[in-house]
């Protein structure tokens, strides 16, 4: 599977109907974004659910949640993609964050499959 596949997969994600429009909302951060960490996201069950005016892409699990009255799952849990200027290494870098807004932490990794772990340790607990 080329990388561009894989991103449109990645890309094309469930949580809005306007497929196009999460596709190329902060698509420049999103192709920072490995194809390693871009399969990951895949295989772990992740969307794309950037949405216009959050400043950063973002991705979130949709069955991490509770079910709505429709019989949704919804979790505001989301894990965003940074993109900025890192002064110390002189460069632009990728980063991860997570807001628990239950616990009010925010969890930082420059490693995609430890962002994911730190994601589903938080939805563990909350289920406990």
């Amino acid at each position: 599977m080329s990388n561009i596949q894989t991103r449109d997969i990645i890309y094309s994600g469930g949580y809005s109907t306007k497929k196009k429009r999460v596709f190329f909302t902060h698509k420049m951060i999103k192709d920072q974004l490995s194809k390693d960490d871009l399969l990951l996201l895949l295989s772990e069950g992740f969307q794309d659910c950037s949405y216009s005016n959050d400043e950063v892409a973002s991705f979130y699990h949709p069955v991490s949640g509770e079910k709505d009255l429709n019989g949704n799952y919804h979790d505001p849990l989301v894990i965003m993609v940074i993109y900025d200027y890192c002064d110390d290494a002189q460069e632009f870098v990728v980063t991860f964050e997570i807001y628990d807004e239950n616990e009010d932490e925010i969890y930082f990794s420059d490693d995609m499959a430890d962002i994911i772990g730190i994601y589903k340790t938080i939805v563990q607990e909350r289920r406990k």
